[in-house]
């Protein structure tokens, strides 16, 4: 058959997009034929069809995934055999995996101890059941949105002692850097060759690197099987010592040396990792000599010997050479910050740095991710639709590759969904009948479906409307409500503030719930992707869960409290307690999970006012002055402080940053913009004249809009130094400047 495009049915799937492709086939995003969800459909590739042992091979995976059921393993869902082809339905998990993670950098020690412990109980749970995996590798580990760890790729899984194992598999499908010396010589192997593998794999996500390597695949095996292993200690500084002795015994040569199973050799990495090494001795300040190791140069051999340097009165030359370098470092940074911007960090900074604790968080990210913004477009990318009619389409959002669109006057107005990359439609979607032009459009994080505001006609109040992004089918799903246009989410549920209250849907459109009036009026606040929302009923002030409307917070607004002074995180959420303009040791905050479970309380600081337009940050940032601090909703630990201006206004999230307003001195009116990053505290701030908004960031740089007509789009610098600007024509508004998926868009144009 031909090859698969989006659109198609296969098997009964409706294919979305391709996933990756490998040797042996293709794995595809597939809409399940009958059930809410999408699979992940790995197709044996045509020509491997007619060959016995890939087909044997295939259906393994299939039989041996089918037996196991631990969380951290890939689950299978079904299988079978289409126009000559065979298939596998596997449960998508939305990530990434660790060989792209590891793209990044090592992962902290916290982290990478918690991905081997996962998968080390997969490799256990999958031995108890007789199986051995053969192929343990970050490409092999996934990492959905939660961090979880999952393990995949059973295709060349055997059953232990199995005397018809599929010959020559492990050369031909294991990989190299990973496999371990028994598998690579063709001797029997165990559960002790996963934990090997593991033991690379953990090697790679503390260090950087695998243990071994070479310039051939055959120095890689001799590696395997000669050489001892290395220290990732000595690639990472701070490491304790025990790191290498676990390691290094999970990566004996002999199999019997190795630890008796993966969770024992986990449990003992992941306690390793908590220790800190043994303070190096230093010799008296008045030693008439110090023994210094000069460091190795790159083309010169490890072995270094030490040298004796006897300490004498300071050269001169090296006072003057001291003295120019400083002078070049300082008209350096006059050059490189002409305008007083300021780094990503300060030498003047008298907070404190990121926290053990920050460092080994996972990175959520409060909106996807922009483009590349690192070179100025010449010309739009592509224009939408290609023949525009008398009115300019409108964007209503986008996912990590399609953009939402909508063009027509009123009742005849259509949706599309337009490839990201190309600008081609790929899908156009009829609105229901009598219903106008959309707007205030959601999307659900698992990107299959889009909430929006719809009217019969303008002035005639507003309906929720569900968009089924993969079937390309829209419907009003309650014509008796009537709500503002805005709508927002916590992860696949939607909050509509509503005039009776507020009314959470699920991504298929069910009702999960909802607050009518009772005793009294009903005031709702949300905040984009807070996993609360805000609902006053009479004199009671209520935070609820969005996922199931259950009371995580209550306060009673006839002790003279006012309405909850709040603000959401993608990880939970914090409420001013006190007075916010009292004095500091009477002000608190109570900092809770995204359960809704109180860990802890920040006296002294106090919560932004958010706007309903704006998306929370990744974790709660407060504010005292000039001070500004990271909190983590699930300890209720403070990650790290920055004290540099004179006050500090915390606004919308975007990427892993925060947008801020800042006053650098008592009594300047003029404000500055910037960012400040949730995770570790690094910020910049920027002098940008008409200021409008944040648009988002590509990771490394950020798209800002502002409010000048010949100078409406500006790309800044981590450090904040400006990179580029693009002039717009006078007869654009600002206000259609947006972000939507990956791209920058102004009206139907693509600009990044």
């Amino acid at each position: 058959m031909s090859e698969l495009s989006p659109g198609d049915v296969f098997a009964g799937y409706t294919i979305e997009r391709l996933l990756g492709a490998g040797g042996m086939g293709e794995v595809f995003l597939a809409r399940h034929p009958r059930l809410p969800r999408s699979d992940a459909l790995k197709v044996l590739a045509a020509p491997l069809a007619d060959d016995d042992q890939f087909r044997k091979r295939f259906e393994r995976e299939a039989d041996v995934i089918a037996g196991l059921s631990d969380p951290h393993v890939v689950k299978i869902h079904d299988r079978g055999e289409t126009d000559g082809r065979l298939w596998i339905a596997l449960e998508y998990i939305d990530g990434e995996d660790l060989s792209t993670s590891l793209k990044r950098g090592p992962l902290p020690p916290f982290e990478a101890a918690r991905v081997i412990g996962e998968v080390g109980q997969a490799l256990d749970d999958a031995a108890a059941a007789g199986l051995v995996h053969r192929d343990v590798k970050p490409a092999n580990i996934l990492l959905d949105r939660r961090g979880r760890a999952l393990l995949t790729d059973f295709g060349i899984a055997h059953l232990a002692g199995d005397a018809s194992q599929l010959t020559g598999t492990g050369m031909t499908l294991g990989t190299v850097l990973y496999a371990s010396p028994e598998q690579l010589l063709g001797q029997p192997i165990d559960a002790r060759s996963d934990q090997y593998s593991l033991a690379c794999t953990a090697f790679e996500l503390i260090a950087g690197r695998p243990p071994f390597s070479g310039a051939t695949p055959t120095q890689v095996v001799m590696a395997h099987v000669q050489t001892p292993p290395p220290s990732a200690a000595a690639a990472q500084p701070g490491l304790s010592p025990e790191v290498d002795a676990v390691l290094h015994r999970a990566l004996a040569k002999n199999p019997a040396h190795r630890f008796d199973d993966s969770r024992t050799f986990a449990a003992a990495l992941a306690h390793a990792l908590t220790l800190t090494p043994a303070p190096t001795p230093v010799a008296p300040l008045d030693a008439q000599t110090v023994q210094q190791t000069p460091p190795p140069s790159a083309y010169a051999p490890t072995e270094v010997r030490s040298a004796t340097v006897t300490k004498r009165r300071p050269h001169i030359g090296l006072i003057v050479g001291a003295i120019v370098a400083v002078l070049a470092v300082a008209v350096v940074a006059i050059w490189a910050f002409p305008h007083g911007i300021a780094p990503s960090r300060s030498a003047q900074n008298s907070g404190t740095g990121p926290s053990d604790e920050a460092t080994g968080l996972k990175r959520v990210t409060a909106t996807r991710q922009l483009a590349s913004l690192a070179t100025k477009p010449t010309a739009p990318r592509w224009s939408w639709p290609d023949k525009p009619g008398f009115s300019l389409p409108d964007v209503l959002g986008g996912t990590d590759s399609m953009v939402l669109m909508v063009s027509g006057p009123g009742s005849d107005a259509k949706l599309a969904l337009v490839d990201a990359e190309s600008g081609r439609t790929t899908r156009t979607i009829t609105l229901p009948a009598g219903m106008a032009s959309p707007s205030g459009c959601a999307i659900s994080a698992d990107q299959k479906a889009a909430m929006c505001a719809v009217s019969r006609s303008p002035g005639n109040g507003n309906f929720p409307m569900l968009v089924d992004l993969v079937a390309g089918t829209s419907r009003v799903l309650d014509f008796e409500t009537r709500f503002d246009p805005f709508v927002t989410k916590s992860g696949d549920v939607f909050a509509v503030t509503a005039e009776e209250g507020v009314v959470a849907y699920d991504t298929t459109g069910r009702k999960r719930w909802s607050v009518p009036p009772t005793e009294g009026p009903v005031r709702v606040s949300t905040q984009d992707s807070s996993p609360v929302v805000a609902v006053t009923v009479g004199h009671e002030a209520t935070l609820r869960r969005v996922e199931d409307g259950e009371i995580v917070y209550r306060r009673d607004t006839t002790l003279g409290s006012a309405d909850l002074i709040w603000q959401g995180a993608l990880t939970g959420f914090v409420v001013q307690e006190g007075d916010a303009g009292s004095e500091p040791d009477t002000r608190k905050v109570a900092i809770f999970d995204a359960t809704g479970r109180r860990t802890g309380d920040a006296t002294g600081w106090t919560v932004t006012r958010q706007s309903e337009a704006a998306t929370v940050p990744s974790l709660p940032v407060l504010s005292r002055g000039g001070e500004v601090a990271a909190f983590n909703p699930a300890t209720g630990n403070q990650l790290w402080s920055v004290n540099e201006w004179h006050s500090v206004e915390i606004k919308a999230g975007f990427g892993t940053k925060v947008e801020i307003i800042v006053r650098r001195s008592e009594g300047e009116t003029a404000v500055t913009h910037g960012w400040i990053d949730c995770y570790d505290g690094s910020f910049a701030v920027f002098d940008a004249g008409y200021f409008k908004s944040i648009l988002g960031t590509d990771g490394d740089r950020v798209a800002v809009a502002t409010d000048f007509e010949s100078e409406l789009l500006q790309v800044y610098n981590a450090d904040g130094t400006l990179r580029w600007q693009a002039g717009v024509s006078s007869s654009d508004d600002v206000n259609d400047l947006v972000a939507a998926g990956p791209a920058v868009m102004l009206d139907g144009r693509r600009l990044t």
